[in-house]
């Protein structure tokens, strides 16, 4: 029979928190990009497309090959996993921010800069309630594959029950690898 070992509990806890934070830190950073880089808020363009073209690229690299380069650079555990999924959160959180604030309503935004508001007052008053809806989702959504994929990550040393469970393969303990599945 499967067993149900305070290791499974642990591998399991690893990498839920692992991808929690990672989502954490690839919100918050994604957000400060996103806004950086959106023509309408922060007028230089330089840096909106410099911002872009750094995300596309951090996006063209999978997770599990930041994974391999950390593991290989820091060793093997859960901070080598943590860092592979805080890059990849943050360029997909900045993507989807990017694109959401980019499909802003810039009509609030002009009547508020028309008054004199400062540009923190626009976007506090003019894009935050705009745009909070889709925050709110996109963050959800990058969690939900932090979350899977820190499982996968654990294969290739990065922590998490993915490791558990390359190990019980290689070692041919089976019910161990049975009690990690389910």
């Amino acid at each position: 029979p499967p067993p149900f070992t305070p290791a499974i509990a642990y591998g399991i806890f690893e990498s839920v928190i692992m991808a929690l934070s990672a989502t954490t830190f690839g919100v918050i950073l994604g957000l400060v990009i996103a806004v950086l880089s959106t023509r309408h808020l922060i007028r230089f363009e330089p840096l909106a497309l410099a911002l872009r073209g750094l995300m596309v690229l951090l996006r063209g690299v999978p997770d599990i090959i930041f994974a391999l380069l950390f593991v290989a650079a820091l060793g093997l555990g859960p901070f080598a996993g943590f860092l592979a999924l805080a890059i990849s959160c943050t360029a997909l959180a900045a993507k989807f921010f990017t694109d959401a604030l980019m499909r802003v309503d810039p009509a609030p935004l002009r009547a508020l800069e028309a008054t004199g508001a400062t540009r923190l007052q626009v976007f506090v008053s003019g894009v935050w309630p705009q745009f909070v809806p889709s925050f709110i989702g996109n963050s959800l959504f990058t969690s939900d594959l932090a979350l899977r994929e820190s499982a996968v990550l654990g294969i290739v040393g990065a922590g998490g029950i993915g490791f558990l469970l390359d190990e019980s393969v290689a070692t041919l303990h089976y019910d161990v690898t049975a009690g990690i599945l389910i």
